[in-house]
């Protein structure tokens, strides 16, 4: 494994200083990113550690690989993270449990203020798989950018030009050993029946195949990151607000796939798992006030009377009692309005306009105003009726 690729990862990076800490398994291609980051430890002065995810999916040999991880970092004198996460292997989707389990383990670590960032030992190869698993699967631009080097949430992958061939070969040269997981020997699951059905083949056809649809990848990463920009550049101009929990935008005009990928930005920033198939439930969320599409992770997308408004079902904007008051963003009062006459609309609510008492709710409904944002819209006592507020 040369190590100016390292290198070069850590320089443009600018990991001098780091607080690393690394995903090991047992396999080769994690073990070869712990002894190449370790041999530059000193280098580039970087806090290393090691973490570790037992999800007993095949009994003693699981307790294995744990205990082989756990020796390799007493024996390098580095912190060892571990958690136990049994699984059923009979259970569907196991794989996706896995990652889900390990990745909330990196992210607690993370918070916790333990490492800066997690390596994690993808390969060549990986990049490779995941482009055909979810170009196989249905996807998007994003979804055939394969998997990015470096993700916001500290995740980075500094072996993703590397072989596992070349991996295996630097652990050889420094006499160091490995384990092997015996279910990746099986077609279990999808992405070793790719890896040993399909990824042969590419290679008899083209010996380069590998690069090239790295490359591709690579292409597809910058054709999606100036799709996202123009996307961005859209919502801007129909008045975007962003939260943690919610972000909304003018649902006035056409939804485009440069929309549709900026949203999915936003919503995968705040870790909600969204594909390509999701698209056309945005798309079609958008069309007519009150409609409401249920996307993964928790988050809903609602078509408002003025926006298009995504957010965790746990901060529903126009739930009152959760929320504990009406959302700010959505809504506009004049400056001179006092705080405390604002509340929210009730049942028997009137309004006077043009020398007639109207009934607020009724009004609202004319107006096109959907019934939920009619149930919790905040108003200005006004003597014995009420004002709206302007909707943002």
């Amino acid at each position: 494994m040369k190590q100016t690729k390292i290198n070069d990862f850590l320089q443009c990076e600018n990991l001098f200083g780091a607080s690393i800490s690394v995903a090991v398994s047992g396999g080769s291609d994690s073990v070869a990113l712990f002894f190449r980051l370790y041999t530059l430890q000193k280098e580039f002065s970087l806090s290393l550690s090691i973490v570790h995810v037992n999800y007993h999916l095949r009994g003693e040999e699981s307790n294995g690989d744990a205990e082989f991880v756990r020796q390799l970092a007493a024996r390098c004198d580095v912190p060892f993270y571990y958690r136990d996460v049994p699984l059923d292997a009979g259970q569907s989707g196991i794989e996706e449990q896995a990652r889900t389990a390990r990745y909330t383990f990196f992210a607690e670590l993370k918070k916790s203020g333990r490492c800066e960032y997690i390596a994690v030992g993808h390969t060549r190869e990986d990049q490779v798989e995941t482009v055909l698993f979810r170009l196989v699967r249905g996807t998007s631009l994003h979804g055939i950018s394969g998997m990015e080097a470096v993700r916001g949430d500290g995740i980075i992958r500094p072996l993703l030009e590397e072989s596992r061939e070349v991996c295996q070969q630097f652990l050889s040269e420094i006499g160091e050993s490995w384990r092997e997981d015996s279910s990746n020997a099986t077609d279990d699951y999808s992405r070793n029946c790719i890896r040993h059905k399909i990824l042969p083949v590419l290679q008899e056809l083209n010996s380069s195949a590998f690069e090239h649809i790295v490359s591709f990848a690579s292409h597809a990463r910058g054709v999606q990151r100036a799709t996202v920009h123009l996307g961005f550049e859209k919502l801007n101009q129909r008045g975007l607000y962003t939260a943690p929990y919610l972000f909304h935008f003018l649902r006035e005009g056409e939804i485009d796939s440069f929309i549709v990928a900026a949203i999915a930005s936003l919503l995968r920033d705040r870790g909600c798992s969204i594909t390509g198939g999701h698209s056309e439930k945005i798309v079609v969320a958008g069309e007519r006030a009150g409609k409401m599409e249920l996307l993964p992770d928790g988050w809903r997308t609602y078509s408002s009377y003025k926006r298009l408004i995504f957010y965790h079902g746990d901060h529903d904007p126009f739930d009152c009692n959760s929320a504990g008051s009406w959302e700010p963003s959505l809504y506009r009062f004049p400056e001179e309005i006092a705080i405390d006459r604002v509340r929210i609309i009730e049942e028997n609510d009137n309004m006077y306009q043009n020398g007639l008492i109207l009934s607020a709710r009724l009004k609202l409904k004319k107006l096109g105003v959907p019934a939920r944002e009619r149930g919790s819209l905040p108003v200005v006592e006004n003597n014995e009726f009420v004002d709206f507020p302007l909707f943002m």
